[in-house]
């Protein structure tokens, strides 16, 4: 039996645990028709690894249906995490909803809450390996 060459075994060693697509895939401009590619093409992604996916304040406001929204990011086997957790391993995903009166933006970016005067919402991601 032939042996794992490097650019194999480092290729396997690359392949990630699962995908997470954190929210504004969708927006008040993306057609139906766009929005059907679009998770056509992420749904692709399964092969590989789960996929999961986190709404964001931008997929309240589009031209389609939540319902279609929810039925084609399904149809291609994506995980929706809307206030659910999803047990991985040593990995807890966690995705909330978006409520209207959060705000997470800031001065240059995500993370500074200088302009919100209001709630504001983070999630801290900690990955620790095992060694």
């Amino acid at each position: 039996m032939r042996q794992p060459t490097t650019s194999q075994q480092q290729k396997k060693s690359q392949t990630p645990n699962f995908y997470l697509l954190g929210k504004d895939f969708v927006n008040e401009s993306t057609s139906e028709e766009d929005m059907n590619v679009l998770f056509k093409q992420l749904g692709r992604l399964t092969k590989v690894a789960p996929v999961y996916f986190v709404y964001g304040n931008h997929e309240n406001k589009i031209k389609f249906t939540r319902n279609k929204l929810n039925q084609e990011i399904i149809k291609n086997n994506i995980t929706i995490l809307n206030d659910q957790e999803v047990h991985l391993n040593n990995i807890i995903l966690i995705g909330r909803k978006d409520y209207t009166k959060i705000i997470s933006s800031g001065l240059v970016g995500w993370g500074i809450p200088i302009r919100t005067e209001g709630i504001s919402e983070y999630v801290v991601v900690n990955v620790t390996p095992d060694n």
